[in-house]
């Protein structure tokens, strides 16, 4: 489970008030861009979605249909079993691309200034599909930057790395490399 903001208070660090206000302005999922699906959305609308951020359940969805009613209209629990799943797993909140599991071994090797810089920075909105998800070893560090750039670049890396703020990035980045090979190791 990835680290949400309360995970990081318990740690002595807290995003600003600032950067949780433009997170909370988000409407996507950092990681994976996907909007919230409205539990009350119609059939038509989460196929769609589902055809647009996680194709194995729309095919699995379209299957069911032709499988359990030729008629429209007569698909019934199933569907809506799989309505309210999405809807609740697509649920935004502000959290960051770390494992919860790894914060404290990451937040410990902070300095002054990433201390000050990471909370604001690394802040995402993160779906609860991408929450839940097992985000490989070795892909933390780019997950993480890649977050970075997605918030405060609009996804253009280049102009996230003219930013003078990149060094600290790439030092944070690092520091997960490093975390991750000791946390494997040890």
């Amino acid at each position: 489970m990835l680290a949400d903001v309360a995970d990081l208070q318990d740690c002595g660090l807290e995003p600003s008030d600032a950067a949780m206000s433009e997170i909370s302005s988000l409407d996507r999922c950092s990681l994976c861009h996907a909007p919230q699906l409205d539990r009350n959305a119609s059939r038509e609308t989460t196929l769609a979605w589902l055809d647009a951020y996680a194709p194995d359940e729309s095919t699995w969805m379209r299957e069911a249909i032709i499988r359990e009613s030729p008629e429209p209209g007569a698909f019934g629990h199933s569907w809506q079993s799989l309505r309210t799943r999405t809807s609740i797993d697509s649920e935004l909140w502000p959290g960051y691309a770390i494992p919860a599991e790894l914060l404290e071994l990451v937040v410990a090797r902070l300095d002054e200034t990433l201390a000050a810089f990471v909370p604001d920075a690394f802040l995402a909105m993160i779906c609860g599909r991408c929450a839940a998800d097992d985000v490989p070893a070795d892909g933390l560090a780019a997950r993480a930057v890649g977050v970075y750039v997605a918030v405060h670049a609009q996804g253009n890396e280049g102009v996230a790395r003219m930013q003078r703020s990149w060094v600290l990035v790439e030092r944070f980045a690092a520091i997960l490399d490093d975390t991750v090979r000791v946390a494997l190791f040890a």
